[in-house]
């Protein structure tokens, strides 16, 4: 897979789970990293990385997750586990790595984010990414735990630095992009799992060609005429309704504060 992603042009591999530390093969993994011209990011919880660790990584970049303030993080992801991953992070910087954050907002830390901006800015990460998860997966058993859209959707601005989904000659998110799942299927994103264009054996590029690519000719009103469509580029379409849905993200309607033009299912 390495071989045909760099051949094929490929850009950034990032290394995702689950906790990608906790994969039994990942040191093996690590070992081939270096004979490739591909930047490698680690998406990880930051929990498992010490010094030792960290100075054996083979990756360009290490991406832990804050999911809010010491409290709200650790009622999230237990006890303990904010403080390591700080000191992971810190780890990887030691060991000369690049290091950002990644961030997703729900009920229990939406009021953390002005202090956990601050945070951010002591660690001197180059990218701080914030999300929105949608209502699915474990969320839909814990409803609880889904923040207010305003509030969570006020939180995006504070990402380092400001982006969007991205697009690629005017297609929605993720024209550039794909997921290889655990068992070879190479499918759309994680959110998108059973959009398939194949798998490994097919081949990378021809599995990645299969997939669908959709425009933002796709989109329907009042996305077609929003004022903020080229910064929105659609937003994220699983939050949308779907990758063939021509309905507005949710999110980011309340980000841009156009709901009087969104339908009343975004509204609500």
């Amino acid at each position: 897979m390495l071989e045909e992603f760099e051949d094929g042009g490929g850009l950034r591999l990032l290394l995702s789970g689950g906790e990608p530390l906790l994969y039994p093969y990942f040191w093996q993994l690590n070992d081939l990293l270096p004979a490739f011209d591909i930047r490698v990011v680690l998406l990880t919880n930051g929990t498992l990385l010490d010094r030792r660790s960290a100075a054996l990584l083979n990756v360009h970049e290490v991406q832990a997750s804050l999911d809010g303030l010491e409290e709200s993080h650790d009622r999230l992801r237990g006890p303990g586990a904010f403080r390591r991953a700080l000191a992971g992070l810190e780890a990887a910087r030691a060991a000369g790595l690049t290091v950002s954050v990644a961030s997703t907002v729900n009920a229990l830390n939406v009021d953390d984010f002005e202090a956990l901006a601050e945070i951010v800015a002591e660690l001197d990460v180059w990218q701080w990414t914030i999300d929105v998860p949608a209502v699915a997966g474990a969320m839909v058993a814990n409803p609880e735990l889904a923040a207010p859209l305003d509030r969570a959707a006020a939180a995006l601005d504070l990402a380092m630095p400001a982006g969007n989904h991205g697009d690629n000659e005017g297609q929605l998110c993720g024209a550039h992009m794909a997921a290889v799942m655990p068992d070879g299927a190479v499918v759309k994103c994680g959110l998108f799992g059973d959009i398939r264009g194949g798998t490994l054996e097919r081949g990378l590029r021809d599995a990645w060609r299969a997939l669908p690519h959709r425009s933002l000719d796709g989109l329907g009103e009042p996305c077609r005429s929003c004022l903020h469509l080229e910064e929105c580029r659609g937003g994220c379409r699983y939050r949308g309704g779907g990758l063939d849905s021509p309905d507005p993200d949710p999110v980011q309607c309340h980000r841009y504060g156009v709901l009087h033009t969104c339908t009343k299912e975004v509204v609500g």
